[in-house]
């Protein structure tokens, strides 16, 4: 979905409604980005940058939004929306994977049909033995929509955006004059 205007409410239901029965994309081979980056050192950034995992909230931002049920489990869907450039478009997305253990969270995803792209993303947080803290992103892409096809250069840009803002995200929540872990 492409639009001038910020999808309603409405029209944010009727999407994660349809995110519901999306079929997946095929699996994607190819090119492949991982932006990896400490975020800090010590169980308590730890225990912060996991629960900002938990709650997705490297995807939330200026220009991004989404529209989900709070459940993070594999086969939970959501719809990323976003702004770029002045338009609007709704991507849904499956959780593919969850693997938490005592020093890591994995949250993987897939772009679903209707999506402008179509691949796979996974989001760790890990806490090495030596307490340092990092935050790792991996994702293979192309574009998928015929508009996607026509902007890839600016898509590539946006992605590399994000990135940075959900390495800046979480080195901000899990910094040390941070009074607790809960909101």
């Amino acid at each position: 979905m492409l639009q001038l205007r910020r999808p309603s409410e409405a029209s944010r239901s009727a999407a994660l409604q349809a995110a519901g029965t999306a079929a997946p994309h095929p699996a994607l081979t190819g090119r492949s980005a991982v932006h990896e980056e400490t975020i800090g050192w010590g169980l308590k950034r730890f225990e912060r940058a996991r629960l900002a995992l938990r709650r997705l909230e490297p995807f939330q931002g200026p220009g991004t939004e989404l529209v989900w049920d709070r459940s993070l489990e594999p086969g939970s869907r959501l719809v990323v929306l976003g702004r770029r450039m002045g338009l609007w478009t709704a991507g849904p997305v499956e959780i593919t994977k969850v693997d938490e253990g005592e020093r890591h969270l994995l949250v993987e995803l897939r772009t679903l049909e209707g999506h402008p792209l179509r691949g796979e993303e996974r989001f760790i947080v890990e806490r090495h033995l030596n307490g340092i803290v990092r935050f790792r992103i991996e994702a293979v892409s192309k574009p998928h929509a015929w508009w996607a096809v026509l902007v890839t250069p600016a898509l590539r840009f946006f992605q590399r955006r994000f990135r940075q803002r959900a390495v800046a995200h979480l080195r901000n929540v899990t910094s040390a004059n941070r009074a607790s872990v809960a909101r």
